[in-house]
């Protein structure tokens, strides 16, 4: 069976994208919240054994369900966008790197470092204040809920530099971006070759190449949250670099993997939905061209 062509110009990416990151980010948005304060050291400091089962306990017992919910507003406006951009650079990258005498796998390969980079420089200050949403309590113990509240606190602690916290080791993960694209191609493929095109193929090699990617490249995602968790000069972790020494000096090499079931069962479902979610779209939109 032949795979049915992908419709051209940006239009049909941008909105099967931006419509596949939404409706992913909602449906995982409470593991999300869940492997952010274990990944962080300001929730729990360097104890080791608090488990998914308590992170979540203690989040719904103190601050009710909504809680499992928290900076999802700040997460769609990151996400939304980011997930438009994310398949559009993708497509046409493609289409950009085709050009000339590259392998298949240079392409893929060449086109996810595009589009993770693309991603990471203008998302990082969105996905700042997320994190510090989902971490951070004003100064009489209440969680600080307001975009603006923490946006405002960010830029006046630090300025504009703040927005970029975190941002080395962004692109440091952008490895795991390269990994999971060109594991999606070839799981696709060889998944495609013996059951034929479709979304739900698409998805379930979507899901297995970003199960692998994400363990491999687990590490950035725990520093990331720790370079952006706290403003101020008086923060512990400062640099990508020191910020991998301490955690591993005072927690251990298990230090840099905390929060990663969590992750695994959010980044899992939620590629398979995304993946699912955009091939499904572009499947009516081409419908619609006919």
């Amino acid at each position: 069976m032949a795979t049915q062509k992908q419709p051209d110009g940006f239009f049909p990416n941008i909105f099967a994208g931006g419509v596949a990151g939404g409706v992913a980010a909602v449906v995982t948005s409470p593991l999300e919240v869940i492997k952010t304060r274990l990944q962080s050291s300001t929730i729990y400091g360097t104890e080791l054994n608090q488990g998914l089962r308590r992170c979540l306990r203690d989040a719904v017992s103190v601050e009710g369900k909504r809680a499992l919910f928290k900076g999802l507003g700040v997460t769609l406006l990151g996400v939304i966008p980011s997930r438009a951009v994310y398949f559009t650079t993708y497509t046409q990258g493609k289409n950009l790197f085709s050009n000339g005498n590259r392998s298949p796998f240079q392409i893929h390969a060449y086109s996810s470092v595009l589009t993770g980079a693309v991603n990471v420089t203008w998302s990082n200050p969105l996905f700042v204040i997320r994190t510090r949403q989902q971490l951070q309590v004003d100064s009489k113990g209440r969680p600080m809920l307001s975009f603006w509240k923490c946006m405002v606190d960010t830029f006046r602690t630090e300025g504009m530099y703040g927005f970029t916290r975190g941002m080395s080791a962004s692109y440091v993960g952008i490895t795991e971006t390269v990994i999971a694209l060109v594991l999606w191609e070839q799981f696709k493929k060889a998944i495609y070759e013996t059951y034929g095109p479709g979304p739900i193929n698409s998805a379930v090699a979507a899901a297995g190449a970003k199960l692998i990617a994400t363990t491999v490249a687990y590490p950035h995602e725990v520093i990331r949250t720790r370079l952006r968790e706290t403003a101020g000069e008086n923060r512990r972790f400062k640099t990508f670099r020191q910020a991998v020494s301490l955690t591993f000096q005072e927690e251990g090499i298990r230090g840099l993997y905390r929060g990663l079931l969590p992750q695994l069962f959010r980044v899992v479902p939620n590629h398979a939905i995304m993946f699912l979610t955009f091939e499904v779209i572009l499947r009516i939109l081409r419908s619609d061209e006919r």
